[in-house]
């Protein structure tokens, strides 16, 4: 359980949620309820070998430099809208 404890406490602020929408600061501030239940869960899923499917599952979305590819995403959506 401390470890789990440990681990949440070491998570960094200001990133983005998941699939699940979750951020790290919810789990941050709700670590004294939490840490129980996901003791449980990460031992029952080591002890087993698996994990969800969905765990393996990634949002990447591109940010782009300002530059010429998001100049040309600029104009070709502002012309689409006045087209």
């Amino acid at each position: 359980m401390e470890e789990v404890k440990r681990s949440i406490k070491r998570l960094k602020n200001k990133k983005a949620a998941g699939l699940d929408r979750i951020r790290n600061e919810m789990l941050k501030s709700g670590a004294h309820y939490l840490t129980p239940s996901l003791t449980k869960l990460f031992t029952f899923i080591l002890s087993k070998g698996t994990y969800p499917d969905s765990w393996s599952t990634g949002l990447i979305s591109p940010i782009f430099k300002l530059g010429v590819n998001l100049i040309l995403q600029i104009i070709e959506a502002f012309v689409s809208l006045v087209a």
